[in-house]
């Protein structure tokens, strides 16, 4: 079962009874407006392929500062998913969830590239973020990343 953040203790404790936990998927990676459809954001990884993704599909976005994209930046943000409502693509969600959640790479593996390193920083207490991503831009730059 994956563990869902930013939820109200008693709201989650409910869920919990009641058996309603529902994995969510969270991306991390590097965002942009887009400029032929307002209600959709752009979403990439490595500042290459963009992927165009409707903001109705988005339940919320945490913009966790800037990253470095060649000669420009992007903001950088997590994107958390709405649950979707056919059961094929929630039973889809729920394995991706699954497979997020249980080989998630920890913020300390130093042999992890700068993207894998910023995905262990999810979930992690908000006074602790910060701390892990400025440590995966150090390790990043330390290794002669770009």
């Amino acid at each position: 079962m994956s563990v869902e953040s930013h939820t109200d203790p008693r709201e989650f404790l409910r869920k919990l009874r009641e058996g309603d936990l529902t994995p969510q998927i969270r991306i991390v990676g590097m965002v942009k407006s887009d400029k032929e459809d307002s209600d959709r954001i752009l979403f990439s990884r490595d500042c290459t392929d963009w992927i165009s993704i409707p903001v109705d599909m988005i339940q919320t976005l945490e913009n966790l500062g800037s990253v470095q994209c060649k000669d420009h930046s992007h903001p950088l943000a997590v994107i958390t998913f709405h649950e979707p409502g056919s059961p094929e693509v929630r039973v889809f969600t729920r394995l991706l969830s699954s497979y997020q959640f249980t080989h998630k790479l920890t913020y300390s593996d130093p042999n992890s590239s700068l993207w894998e390193c910023l995905a262990g920083c999810i979930g992690l207490p908000a006074d602790k973020i910060g701390f892990c991503i400025q440590d995966c831009v150090s390790r990043h730059e330390s290794i002669g990343g770009s």
